[in-house]
């Protein structure tokens, strides 16, 4: 460390101390400027016999600059006064005087004074400027990241955009192709109750974009007017039951029979209590454990919903709800959702005038939100007999209600459902087959179940696998033609599976079709580094897949395509 930068570090630290700290500091650089002027005297009576009475202020003005870098301006034009005294005394005639015989030696000190201080002052001036210069620099830097942050999480939000949006596209593009070809059958009845479901989340994505939009710019409004907040709950309850249903999971539900009145917006309080178990259900393995119960106390009303799903870690809990957020934004993300909700609730519940609260252990560890909302009158908690409990199970059609209490259900950690143990064949031998045998790998299963129908009433052999490693292991046993893999695939994405499916010699032969909402350059480029021989868009048109698929083997260009024109 140079001298220079010791004691600027010095003069930033010292000013935070007490008065006796700052005290010192000031000795400090004041000792400098006499340090300097001793020294500058010593070393010209030193060279007084060469130099007799010529340039008698040039080492001084020397120590005067060096003390205005080194201690500032104050200690400098010190420095410079003492000088000018110890010139007078000691270098011009009569020496050991202050007496000065020659005008011209009172005119030259004067002189060499004022020079010294407009050089000291300049050289101050200069400092500022520099340190203003060096300070507007920190200023842009940091706002220079701030907006490369920025448009990192547009570019990431407009990708993910893209891909929520084509994922429920694509199965409702199958189904409805089924739909046009042949008689009305059980699997149409199918297809259509898949349009339904797809159409759904379609329609809440975009709504959640439309509300995003209000938010941003403040015109996303409540309706207050007294309202029970059981009946929201209730609401809320049945527009997620089915993905509460589809994922497996086991529900309960605490509910008081007396109204919880509050001074709310219906609708919009619904739709909080919707996004936080909508939340729960995404984030919590299958066959997971959501609760949430409903009670009030001291004025307030509190909404609890929680689970045992994949928990917030600690260096986001900050800021969770900020918009646009997501505990995983990787590739491999298979939870959904455009980090929109939980801002959306926030803001909702402020407009009631409550809180939000949200406490979880770590990655792993479940999550609890908590809603407070002021209520009308002073309400108290409902205990036993006097509260009805909801339960869901996944897989069946209804709520079942009961009046009996509700305790805390002791939950365990997910287990991945067993896989079914394959006996893997040698791979020379093939089961013979007329037909072309198709492996569809996609974590979306009404995409992946859709595919399989339509490839299945064209006549192929399908099998389909939910994640890459089943991928793997069933093309090992059962090699296929062609595989149809999805790229945003959990744990293990497409790149990788296809990276190690390209390792295998038999899989030489075994035409690799990317089916993926992941579009663009750098996703094809990656296609093409891991060995896929074509990168399909969703959404895309059934007829030209099959084409894609019967095209001859030798036709393996690695290049992207686009089959939704």
């Amino acid at each position: 460390m140079s001298l220079k930068t010791a004691f600027q570090t010095a003069d930033l630290t010292g000013g935070g101390h007490d008065a006796g700290s700052r005290f010192v500091e000031h000795m400090r650089r004041y000792s400098i400027a006499l340090f300097s002027t001793l020294t500058a005297t010593w070393i010209r009576m030193e060279l007084d016999p060469i130099l007799e009475s010529k340039v008698p202020f040039g080492l001084f003005f020397v120590s005067s600059l060096l003390t205005a870098w080194l201690a500032g301006t104050g200690p400098a034009i010190l420095a410079a006064v003492l000088s000018l005294l110890s010139a007078a005394h000691f270098i011009i005639p009569p020496h050991d005087s202050l007496l000065l015989i020659h005008a011209s030696d009172l005119v030259s000190l004067w002189i060499y004074l004022g020079v010294t201080i407009a050089a000291i002052m300049i050289f101050n001036q200069l400092s500022v400027q520099r340190r203003i210069s060096e300070n507007s620099a920190k200023e842009n830097a940091r706002l220079n990241d701030g907006l490369m942050e920025a448009d990192r999480r547009k570019d990431e939000f407009l990708a993910m955009l893209a891909h929520e949006l084509r994922n429920p596209l694509t199965p409702i593009q199958t189904a409805l192709d089924i739909l046009e070809d042949g008689p009305k059958s059980r699997q149409q009845s199918h297809a259509l109750h898949t349009i339904r479901r797809q159409l759904g989340q379609t329609i809440r994505l975009v709504n959640d974009l439309l509300d995003a939009s209000r938010y941003v710019h403040g015109k996303l409004r409540v309706q207050l007017a007294p309202i029970n907040l059981v009946d929201a709950v209730e609401m809320a309850i049945e527009m997620s039951s089915s993905v509460i249903q589809e994922r497996g999971h086991q529900f309960r539900a605490s509910l008081p029979t007396t109204p919880v009145m509050i001074n709310g917006d219906l609708a919009r309080m619904s739709q909080s209590i919707s996004n936080l178990l909508h939340n729960a259900a995404k984030f919590t393995p299958v066959k997971g454990h959501i609760r949430l119960a409903v009670s009030s106390e001291n004025g307030f009303a509190s909404v609890c919903v929680e689970d045992d799903g994949i928990g917030i870690p600690q260096e986001l809990e900050s800021d969770i709800f900020e918009l646009f957020r997501q505990v995983n934004s990787s590739r491999s993300r298979r939870e959904g959702g455009l980090g929109i909700g939980l801002s959306l609730v926030r803001h909702i519940i402020a407009a009631h005038q409550g809180t939000v609260e949200m406490v979880s252990d770590g990655l792993g560890q479940g999550t609890r939100f908590v809603l407070r909302i002021p209520c009308l009158k002073q309400e108290k908690s409902e205990t036993a007999p006097h509260s009805k409990d909801h339960t869901l199970s996944g897989g069946s059609d209804s709520l079942a209600t009961s009046h009996k209490a509700l305790s805390k259900p002791e939950f365990k950690s997910s287990q991945e459902a067993p896989r079914r143990k394959l006996s893997k064949t040698s791979n020379s031998t093939r089961v013979a087959s007329s037909n072309r045998r198709i492996l569809i790998v996609d974590d979306n299963v009404d995409s992946a179940e859709m595919l399989k129908l339509l490839l299945s009433m064209e006549g192929y052999d399908v099998i389909t696998a939910n994640n890459g490693i089943d991928g793997i292991q069933l093309a090992e046993v059962n090699i296929p033609d062609v595989i149809l893999l999805d790229i945003g695939l959990p744990g293990m994405d497409g790149f990788e599976v296809a990276r190690i499916l390209r390792r295998q010699p038999e899989m030489n032969d075994v035409r690799i079709i990317a089916v993926s909402g992941w579009d663009g350059n750098e996703y094809r480029d990656l296609s093409r580094e891991v060995g896929i021989d074509h990168h399909v868009a969703k959404p895309f048109l059934p007829n030209d897949l099959i084409k894609l698929i019967e095209a001859p083997s030798s036709e393996k260009s690695g290049k992207a395509v686009t089959l939704n024109e």
